[in-house]
């Protein structure tokens, strides 16, 4: 069963809701990505679908067709979320100790490490799986002044994240794992200055195991669209055909930048942008959604300057 990053920290690294809480603050894509615990610790084996060959519907006593499924083993290699974090040992003793450093600084890093992964995630690895898919199409712009939109429908064991599995096992379980430089005690930097240091360490992985969740449009450029003459942003029929083609269902979210959404609102006042609750997740608040699929703004996605994309 999958479960979200809060979630994960909550039933499992209680200890450290408030930094996993920080690395998601920023980052609604990575927020509202399902987990599922890896297979093997720092990598994930799974079956990729093959092949089906599936039953008929046929007439009484008629011959049963031999129905197969063939899949194929792979296994995705998770990524860390690391950093060291250093504080002078003058400094350290102004502050309050090094613990006292910790606790103040160390949320801020996570909220813009949060957004770093976010991005890194975005363009490297579903944008990216995408292209390689044959599931992107161009909205037209050609001015080196674009935006991306990405529908990935969240399916368990294909589209999803991936988690170590040995924060299940421990009972002091940690997202992250948090280590003293010199057990606890002063050493000297790449500066010969005395520090105080905390080596953080998280392990995340992203599963893309079927090409059929997903599908994007680039090329969408704002700047430069005339919504009545030429066009170089998204039509109504490539958004809806972006979800078709994501095969798109109540796990389906459209992600996108801010500029985007408020743009989609502005020019497509048909009824198309609407405005849901979304009670499905237990969640009390209102949501855009395009034709009942959640739009999810991120400002991790470049803002009206990604370089054209040749499809």
């Amino acid at each position: 069963m999958s479960i979200f990053l809060k979630e994960l920290a909550t039933f499992y690294a209680k200890k450290q809701q408030v930094l996993v809480d920080a690395l998601t603050e920023e980052a609604p894509l990575l927020a509202s990505m399902p987990l599922s615990p890896s297979t093997h610790g720092l990598y994930h084996v799974y079956e990729k679908l093959a092949a089906i060959t599936p039953g008929d519907y046929t007439a009484i006593d008629a011959a049963r067709t031999a129905v197969n499924l063939t899949t194929n083993l792979e296994n995705v290699t998770l990524s860390i979320i690391a950093g060291i974090l250093e504080q002078g040992k003058d400094s350290a003793q102004q502050l309050g100790g090094f613990d006292a450093v910790i606790r103040k600084k160390l949320p801020k890093i996570l909220k813009k490490t949060g957004e770093n992964v976010e991005n890194d995630i975005i363009y490297n690895s579903f944008r990216s799986y995408a292209e390689d898919n044959s599931k992107l199409v161009s909205g037209g712009g050609s001015a080196s002044a674009n935006y991306t939109m990405l529908a990935i429908t969240w399916t368990e064991g294909e589209m999803e994240g991936v988690f170590d599995k040995n924060i299940q096992a421990s009972t002091e379980a940690m997202f992250f794992e948090l280590t003293r430089m010199s057990n606890g005690g002063l050493y000297k930097n790449s500066s010969n200055l005395p520090v105080f240091g905390l080596d953080f360490t998280g392990i995340l992985g992203v599963m893309m195991a079927n090409p059929r969740y997903i599908a994007g449009i680039v090329n969408c450029d704002i700047t430069n669209d005339d919504p009545v003459g030429t066009r170089t942003f998204p039509t109504i029929a490539q958004i809806d055909q972006m979800l078709v083609d994501a095969r798109a269902n109540s796990s389906t979210r459209i992600y996108c930048h801010p500029n985007v959404k408020n743009y989609l609102g502005a020019t497509y006042k048909s009824g198309q942008v609407r405005y849901a609750p979304r009670a499905a997740e237990g969640v009390n608040d209102i949501v855009p959604a395009w034709n009942d699929v959640e739009i999810v703004p991120s400002y991790n996605f470049t803002a009206g300057s990604e370089a054209t994309v040749s499809l």
